[in-house]
């Protein structure tokens, strides 16, 4: 009887220890995982400050909170730098634009968003925006600065354009 009980006493000790050190850590690192994949990179793993015996998973902790910091530190970057981006193409007082080989505008400064009439220019196709079509501009009606680009791989190209909703501009 005294065997059983201490079979049982101890299976329960393992039990709780086992909880207490394995799956407590992993399924904190689970539940702040799923938050950081639906983007929510301010959740940390909480951590024991006093550890008695720091093992791998207290190191996989810290490393995890630790790239955590560096995405958030990055992110911050970015919008600095992208906001210090426009900031200077919003100086420039003639109207630009920076599409990609899909024919979105990726970027534009106030100007282009005042020429265009109105800031929704921007996430829209660049044969929307100057010229209200719903398809890509026929080659043949006039230079198309995406088809001069692709076409003779330059880097740039200087286009003059009429704005479809401003026929004297």
């Amino acid at each position: 009887f005294s065997s059983a009980f201490l079979i049982i006493l101890s299976m329960l000790l393992i039990w709780y220890l086992m909880k207490k050190w394995v799956l407590t850590p992993i399924n904190n690192l689970s539940a702040v995982s799923k938050l950081v994949s639906a983007g929510n990179f301010s959740s940390r793993v909480e951590t024991e400050k006093d550890t008695v015996f720091p093992d791998e998973l207290d190191e996989l902790t810290f490393t995890f909170n630790r790239m955590l910091d560096n995405i958030e530190n990055n992110i911050k970057e970015i919008k600095n730098q992208e906001t210090f981006l426009q900031s200077i193409i919003d100086s420039i007082p003639d109207g630009i634009r920076v599409i990609d080989s899909n024919a979105d505008i990726i970027i534009a400064n106030k100007e282009y968003y005042r020429q265009c009439g109105s800031s929704d220019c921007i996430n829209k196709k660049c044969y929307y925006s100057s010229q209200n079509r719903n398809t890509p501009c026929p080659h043949s009606m006039f230079t198309c600065p995406l088809h001069e680009i692709k076409a003779n791989h330059a880097k740039n190209v200087k286009v003059i354009q009429q704005f479809a909703h401003l026929p004297n501009r």
